[in-house]
């Protein structure tokens, strides 16, 4: 992984005496695996125009006609 790439050489900001990579060994076993999925996305509410444009990062986007004057919820990923 990058990060170990990274922090293997690199001295800790704060325990000058030890790497990066020493810090993380000695708190390894106290870590807790995470037993949850975690979803990352942001989410909006967004308001369809009566011309069924919604409006997302200055881009508009066509919606369809049913859903004209009414609210939308986006979810975007990878952001």
């Amino acid at each position: 992984m990058r990060c170990e790439e990274l922090g293997g050489g690199r001295r800790h900001p704060k325990q000058t005496g030890r790497t990066i990579a020493d810090c993380f060994d000695k708190e390894k076993p106290l870590l807790i695996p995470v037993k949850a999925t975690f979803d990352s996305y942001v989410e909006k509410t967004l308001r369809v125009s009566s011309t069924c444009l919604i409006k997302v990062d200055h881009n508009r986007y066509s919606v369809p006609t049913a859903a004209a004057n009414d609210s939308l919820r986006r979810m975007r990923y990878g952001h």
